[in-house]
């Protein structure tokens, strides 16, 4: 199957033909089931995969297909399948039909007895890899469905986390501003711990906009550095931001100025 699928690739299918037949690719280039593209110019079909057609029933959902012959109208097929490349048009149907359109039911009657046995043996034998073929198939959607639940569940865990983080850390913040208040009861400008305040004008550190004017904080306490000429506020705005600041550059919630 890897022989056939990378010309398919060079041609310019891509994973949404592969879908359009019922097709997955593995590995890149080995498709399963197998895409037969000689069938368009062939005399003769020789069907030697273990997914015979007259074995195929309802429950294998996915079933090889053959590129239809280019000597038949497209009317003559049942099932044709059109796949748009970025080179051409190509039409597919499903490979047993080639065999159910042109294989009588006389010509699979065998009546020796020996050959009788021999072709029970086979089809038997072959039945056992269709029936193989169908179990692997399912197994790898099971696998397929198991990784998916796996990721999703990762996902769960890692938005839990970072839930959990941030909670922790507006815990911690909460925490440091009740010890600065019980520490630090006057403040220089003469503020409070857990005051609330707003910015008096747009505060800029170093060439960058921090806090736009008007944004509204808490007052956590004195600033670790300077503390008797600086105040340490949390804003609310997206960030918030945790700043320390000149009184000068925030004002009292209420304060109309």
């Amino acid at each position: 199957a890897k022989a056939e699928g990378q010309p398919l690739w060079d041609e310019g299918f891509d994973h949404a033909a592969f879908q359009r037949l019922n097709v997955t690719v593995l590995e890149g280039s080995i498709l399963v089931p197998y895409v037969a593209t000689c069938s368009a110019t062939a005399k003769l079909l020789h069907y030697n995969g273990a997914m015979k057609p007259w074995l195929l029933d309802s429950s294998i959902e996915q079933k090889p297909v053959c590129t239809a012959p280019e000597s038949l109208p497209l009317s003559f097929w049942t099932q044709p399948i059109t796949v748009d490349t970025t080179s051409k048009q190509r039409r597919f149907i499903p490979c047993a039909e080639i065999w159910s359109k042109f294989v009588s039911p006389s010509a699979l009657l065998v009546t020796d007895s020996h050959l009788v046995a021999a072709a029970k043996e086979r089809k038997a034998d072959e039945q056992t890899h269709a029936n193989a073929l169908k179990l692997e198939q399912q197994q790898r959607r099971q696998r397929e469905e198991e990784e998916a639940r796996k990721q999703e569940e990762r996902k769960r865990q890692q938005e839990e986390a970072r839930r959990r983080a941030k909670e922790a850390k507006v815990a911690k913040e909460k925490e440091a501003a009740k010890e600065r208040k019980t520490k630090n009861k006057i403040l220089a400008g003469g503020f409070s711990p857990g005051q609330e305040v707003k910015a008096a004008s747009a505060i800029v550190v170093r060439g960058r906009m921090m806090v736009e004017k008007g944004t509204p904080g808490i007052v956590m306490g004195a600033a670790l550095t300077n503390p008797a000429e600086r105040v340490h506020v949390l804003f609310k705005n997206e960030k918030r931001i945790s700043i320390n600041v000149v009184p000068q550059e925030i004002k009292i919630m209420d304060d109309a100025s």
